[in-house]
Order: C-alpha cells, then structure tokens, then sequence
C-alpha cells in the first residue's frame, strides 16, 4: 500500500522538498520514495508503507550476544550468576529457531542475555572463593616463588570488591609480612 499525497509550492521550494522528502525517507529506512513535480507547481510524493505480515525480523543482535555469552567460561563465575547466563543462552537459542516469533520477543530475549552477561559475578568477588585462596597461602615461604605466591592472593583479595572487612585485614597482615620477608631475603642475598 502506499500513500500519497499533494502538495502546492511555487518554483523556490521545490528542490528544498525533494531534498526534504529524501532525508526524511533516509532516516525513516525508506528505501523508494518517488517525487514527481506536476504542472510545475505541485508535486507528488510517494513513500511506501510498512505491511506488519511482511515485517522482516531481525535476529543479528540476539545472534551477537548469544555468541557472546557462550565465550564466557564457568571456572571464572559463580555458580548461581553462571547458571543464569545459561538459562538466559539456552531460552535465546530456542527463540532464534523458532519460525513465528515477534520482534518484540526477540529484543526483550536480547535485553535478557546482555543482563545475565552484566550480571556475572567473578570468582574473585565471591567471599567463598577468596577463603578458598587465602587458605592456599604458604605459612612459612622459603622461596621467592613461595613470596611471590602469597603476595599474589593477597593482591587478589585486596583487589576484590566482595572480600569482607575479616578477609582485607588479613590480607593485609600476609601482604606486609611476605613483603618484609621478601625485602630481608634480598637484602641478605646481597650480604652473603
């Protein structure tokens, strides 16, 4: 279907309405808008309008972020905040199947996988995790791969905005103590 319609300018304005009528088309997705000028003095426009049986869907963008969130690997998240991901991913996947299915469901399937994506939770976040770590540390380092180690997870902890006020102040006693250690170490080294 398309509509039409008439308008009456004098000479002056109609290049300024082909120019018009051309950029609005442009930034409307309309790719054929036909200007005719009549008798000199009216023209014709005619801009083809949207049939909702022929709406094309597009699937890229949820194509794009299911891509995307199959790149994220289960060792590095929680559990629960992966699990989401998944569940999110698994209903994506069955919707960019589907035949019949609205663009309105396609974008709240998109706007739901990038959510899951936002909303994993790093190891490193996770208070269960860092106690996991800081029971890792050495308690008596000899080597400087022991010291470098310790440093590291107390790094680790310190860096993390989910370790709690308990698990910083304890990194934060490791962290001085290997740091001394690894100072007197190097100092001695350099003695002996």
């Amino acid at each position: 279907m398309k509509k039409q319609q008439r308008f009456k300018l004098n000479r002056t304005n109609k290049c300024w309405l082909k120019v018009a009528m051309t950029s609005v088309a442009v930034f409307a997705g309309v790719t054929t808008v036909n200007i005719t000028t009549i008798d000199n003095n009216l023209v014709k426009v005619q801009i083809p309008t949207v049939n909702a049986s022929t709406t094309k869907i597009n699937r890229w963008t949820l194509q794009k972020q299911v891509t995307c969130g199959y790149n994220f690997r289960e060792s590095g998240y929680t559990k629960v905040s992966f699990s989401k991901l998944q569940m999110e991913l698994k209903t994506a996947q069955q919707i960019l199947v589907a035949t019949n299915i609205s663009q309105n469901v396609i974008d709240d399937a998109v706007k739901n996988v990038h959510t899951a994506i936002i909303n994993l939770v790093a190891n490193t976040d996770d208070p269960k995790y860092l106690q996991q770590q800081l029971a890792k540390i050495i308690t008596k380092p000899v080597t400087a791969s022991d010291f470098q180690k310790n440093i590291y997870i107390c790094n680790l902890v310190l860096a993390s905005e989910g370790a709690t006020a308990q698990q910083r102040e304890v990194a934060s006693q490791l962290l001085y103590q290997n740091s001394v250690a690894v100072i007197a170490q190097q100092s001695y080294q350099k003695v002996g």
